[in-house]
C-alpha cells in the first residue's frame, strides 16, 4: 500500500497495497527497485500534461472511493451467508481505507496517527504515515474518486486473515500542488492490486499489505 499526487495504481495515491512476480516498489514518485510495491505510490502513473487541458479542473478535494462490483472466489458459484458478510466488510474497509489515508495532509500531523490507525496497521500504517509527509514536504495533496473492483479468488472462511484483489480504477484522482492546484501526477484505469487485511478483536478489518501486480492484468 502507496502520494503526493495520487501514484497509486491503487495503494497512497500520491505519492492507496500478492504477492507476484515481477512486483516492483514504488515510491512517492514512481517506482524503483523489484520488491514489495508501496502502499501509496503507484508504479504507473501518466503526466497529466499530455491529456488533460489547461483548463480541466479536478475535483477541490478526495472523494471517498466507490465500491462497483465483487465476485465469488474461482470455481464457486455460490457463498455462505457468513462468506458474503466477511466479502462485504473488508469491502467497506477497503474503499475507508483510501478515504483514510488519502485525506491525511487534510489534518495535523500530530492527528494522522489514531487517525490512520483506525484503518491500517503496519507495514502500511506506516507506510500511509510516511508518504502523507512526502506529500508535505512536496506541498502536494490528493485530488478526486477511486473506483473499486474488487473480486476474490480465495475464500476467508471465517478467518482472522483475508486476501482480496481489486482491479482500481484511480485514472479520475492523483496529486496536486496545493497552492496552484496544478496537477502531478494522474492515476491508471486498471491497476490489478492485491490487499491483505486482519480482523481485530473487535470485529473490525484493518489493511495490513498491499501489492501491485504489475505483470497481471485485471480479470
Amino acid at each position: 500500500m502507496n502520494v503526493g499526487t495520487r501514484l497509486r495504481t491503487g495503494a497512497f495515491s500520491v505519492g492507496v497495497l500478492i504477492l507476484a512476480a515481477g512486483c516492483t516498489t514504488s515510491s512517492a514518485d514512481g517506482p524503483t527497485s523489484t520488491a514489495v510495491v508501496s502502499v501509496t505510490a503507484s508504479p504507473s502513473v501518466v503526466d497529466p500534461s499530455t491529456f488533460l487541458p489547461s483548463s480541466s479542473a479536478p475535483p477541490a478535494s478526495p472523494s471517498p472511493g466507490v465500491v462497483e462490483s465483487s465476485a465469488p472466489p474461482s470455481g464457486s458459484s455460490e457463498i455462505s451467508p457468513q462468506e458474503a458478510a466477511d466479502r462485504a466488510a473488508v469491502q467497506a474497509a477497503w474503499a475507508e481505507f483510501w478515504k483514510v489515508s488519502d485525506g491525511l495532509t487534510d489534518i495535523n500531523e500530530q492527528d494522522r496517527l489514531a487517525l490512520a490507525s483506525t484503518v491500517a496497521v503496519d507495514p502500511t500504517l506506516s507506510q500511509a504515515l510516511a508518504d502523507a509527509r512526502s506529500l508535505d514536504a512536496k506541498g502536494r495533496e490528493v485530488y478526486g474518486q477511486s473506483f473499486f473492483h474488487p473480486y476474490w479468488e480465495q475464500s476467508i472462511n471465517g478467518e482472522s486473515v483475508a486476501v482480496m484483489g481489486d482491479c482500481t480504477d484511480t485514472s479520475m484522482s492523483g496529486a496536486r500542488d496545493k497552492a496552484s492546484g496544478e496537477i502531478r501526477t494522474v492515476g491508471v484505469a486498471d491497476n490489478n492490486t492485491r490487499a491483505t487485511f486482519v480482523r481485530e478483536p473487535d470485529g473490525d478489518w484493518k489493511v495490513k499489505e498491499i501489492f501491485y501486480l504489475l505483470d497481471e492484468p485485471c480479470p
